[in-house]
């Protein structure tokens, strides 16, 4: 289990740092898939990201993460 929190948290920390590259505050469900594949993580990856306490939604398919 420690090896998929790291994991997560790995994809979390990319999807922060191109959020900072392309100075985007809010980033909807495709922007995540997009990082996590290229990241080579699994569709099942996003879910988990998306439930994390870490992501929060704004709106459907609005999401913002916490600092």
């Amino acid at each position: 289990m420690k090896i998929e929190n790291k994991k997560i948290d790995t994809f979390l920390m990319l999807i922060k740092h191109e959020m900072h590259a392309e100075q985007l505050d809010a980033i909807d469900r495709n922007f995540i898939k997009q990082v996590v594949l290229r990241a080579d993580g699994k569709i099942a990856d996003i879910d988990i990201i998306l439930k994390h306490p870490y992501v929060k939604e704004i709106d459907v398919d609005l999401f913002y993460m916490k600092k």
